[in-house]
């Protein structure tokens, strides 16, 4: 009897920039989790401690989550895309904060190439690394963004 069950990275992440039409595979990833805070909002009115409407859009959408993702060799969070880098020197020689870039997030499944989960204008709000010797570098990021795109699988 065959098992349903995977083991291992069975996503990818890829990453398609406003800028260009093209999504770039970032690497593969496990350990997938978000929420998704749709808008809701209840609205009280005076002298009731009942909800009088739950109003939509009245409070701000956001998808927050955390994924692993598992580099190729040779990268890293600011060469693939992800992450900005911590610092930029200018010409004078100052060094400033970089900017980060939101992007759409794709999530596919490895085996089927179906989209699992998708998420528009995200950014890295904080990511954690852990190199081993001979080992596979992976990334663990904590993400934030806008709206959230479902798929197939």
């Amino acid at each position: 009897m065959q098992s349903i069950l995977y083991t291992g990275p069975n996503l990818a992440l890829k990453l398609q920039y406003d800028s260009t039409k093209v999504e770039k595979l970032i690497g593969y990833a496990s350990n997938f989790n978000f929420s998704v805070n749709t808008g809701l909002k209840n609205i009280y009115t005076v002298d009731s401690p009942l909800i009088a409407e739950i109003a939509l859009g009245a409070s701000p959408m956001a998808v927050t989550g955390s994924i692993t993702v598992y580099l190729p060799k040779g990268t890293d969070p600011m060469r693939a895309g992800l992450v900005p880098p911590v610092v930029e020197r200018g010409n004078s020689g100052e060094v400033a904060l970089a900017r980060s870039r939101a992007a759409h997030w794709r999530i596919y499944d490895r085996a089927t190439q179906e989209l699992v989960f998708g998420i528009d204008f995200c950014k890295v709000s904080s990511f954690s690394m852990s190199i081993q010797a001979k080992g596979v570098v992976q990334v663990q990021i904590q993400f934030t963004g806008t709206t959230p795109l479902y798929g197939q699988s």
